[in-house]
């Protein structure tokens, strides 16, 4: 995923390969890379052929772990704690890397696995959005393949390299999953197909996808399923009372300190969905400013994280509530960003007629209904927008364009956020729902994602 190094990434495919070969755990008593390396230069040596990591090389590999001695930790320990678990979550492929020797391929960004399976599920989206067009369905499609499957490496037999490049390029293939054959990449008109597919590989010790979070501390290091073993991620759900819980539209007495909401979804008060922008001032390379309404789950350590964008929002919560999609459907979003730019544009040439509008009307009773702050007059507050110290000159590098982008990023941040609350506030029992979509889909744990497992900290999601 694009949160972890592929670097990082690599190392695990190799560190796991090493323990497969050696068909028993790595020692954990070993200080630094350097040191195991030495120690284990033979079998590093003996399973290159097997870990395949196009574009990453091992002095690449090695440079991290000799930087970053967090990463060299968490690779021992999820390598060891995947040798163990196995054995409880997918007996099969652990009796392929038990014993002594080299069975499985581990790989990351290849063509036979990672190239074949993106083409699967490129094939399987357009099915969806064509079903979804043609038969007026409101299946979910996913805007990006981490969504459906965050899975950073694969242990991949010889045997799923050629099942998943034969389906990928649209050539016949024999596997069967109880009375369902699967034939061709025809076969795959939605993800629960596709889904059933992987699964029985998995179910064979064909294939393992697995999703990768930093875990340094071998005693917190954990192997969990997601979408594999039955009621997985509904037990999450409810051990972690996952839901609508309420909302912050600004985190200080200051409405203006911030230009996003947050939503709480946990009842760990610290963890939170923030959404905001998060696109590129332009500043720097001297381009116009890009804008990118986003939710991020924020508050947790590194292992909890996930988080959604763009066209996806409304396509989650359409699920539920099909006012909700239109409303944060990307057209919308993008409309709304643009008049915000032209209502902060025009603030310094005429402030009455450039908030005399709909946008700045709800941001109005939005900071009056779901902040600490109140005020008698639309006027007022976004005379105090103008004067608060962070939309000055001085806060903003003496750039305008840099002013004109925060007073943007405040109107439909607020607008954006506010709107949200106010569907959910409306309809709590259908913000449960939504909430709870929202955060599965930014985990990648919705119910069109694909089977994988995930290793990361105890305090993951």
């Amino acid at each position: 995923m694009a949160d972890s190094p592929k670097q990082a990434e690599a190392a695990q495919a190799l560190f796991s390969a090493i323990a497969d070969y050696r068909g028993s755990l790595l020692p954990t008593n070993i200080p630094n890379y350097i040191a195991f390396s030495q120690k284990f230069n033979k079998e590093i040596k003996a399973v290159s052929r097997k870990v395949v990591t196009p574009g990453v090389s091992l002095s690449s590999i090695e440079a991290l772990l000799n930087k970053d001695i967090d990463w060299y930790r968490s690779s021992v320990n999820i390598a060891n704690k995947l040798f163990t678990d196995t054995a409880r979550l997918s007996k099969k492929t652990h009796g392929r890397i038990k014993p002594k020797g080299l069975d499985l391929f581990y790989v990351r960004g290849d063509k036979n696995v990672f190239g074949s399976i993106d083409k699967l599920w490129k094939y399987t989206n357009e099915q969806v959005k064509k079903s979804n067009q043609l038969e007026g369905k409101n299946s979910l499609v996913f805007n990006n393949i981490n969504k459906w499957s965050p899975a950073d490496i694969y242990l991949a037999s010889s045997r799923a390299q050629r099942l998943l490049r034969d389906a990928a390029s649209g050539k016949d293939i024999n596997y069967s999953s109880g009375n369902f054959k699967f034939t061709s990449i025809s076969n795959f008109v939605d993800f629960s197909v596709l889904n059933l597919f992987i699964k029985q590989m998995i179910d064979d010790g064909e294939l393992l996808p697995l999703s990768l979070k930093k875990s340094p501390n071998k005693e917190d290091t954990i192997i969990k399923t997601i979408n594999y073993v039955e009621n997985d991620v509904q037990k999450a759900l409810k051990s972690q009372s996952i839901g609508y819980h309420g909302y912050v539209f600004s985190k200080t007495d200051d409405v203006f300190s911030s230009k996003d909401v947050y939503i709480k979804f946990t009842s760990r008060p610290r963890i939170l969905l923030q959404f905001r922008d998060k696109g590129t001032s332009g500043f720097s390379k001297g381009k116009a400013p890009v804008y990118s309404y986003q939710g991020i789950i924020t508050g947790g350590t590194k292992a909890l994280d996930g988080g959604l964008a763009g066209q996806s929002i409304g396509d989650v919560l359409g699920q539920t509530n099909s006012r909700a999609g239109s409303t944060f459907k990307l057209s919308n979003q993008k409309s709304i960003i643009d008049e915000a730019v032209k209502i902060s544009q025009q603030m310094d040439e005429d402030i009455e007629k450039a908030i005399s509008n709909k946008i700045c009307d709800d941001v109005f009773k939005f900071v009056n209904d779901y902040s600490k702050q109140s005020y008698n007059n639309k006027m007022d507050l976004f005379s105090d927008l103008m004067m608060n110290k962070n939309y000055t000159l001085d806060n903003n590098k003496g750039s305008q364009q840099l002013v004109v982008r925060a007073r943007a990023q405040f109107i439909f941040g607020k607008y954006l956020g506010g709107s949200m609350i106010k569907i959910f506030e409306q309809d709590k029992s259908k913000a449960n729902e939504m909430v709870t979509n929202m955060i599965l889909y930014a985990g990648s744990r919705a119910r069109s994602s694909s089977p994988h497992f995930k290793a990361s900290d105890i305090s993951s999601f």
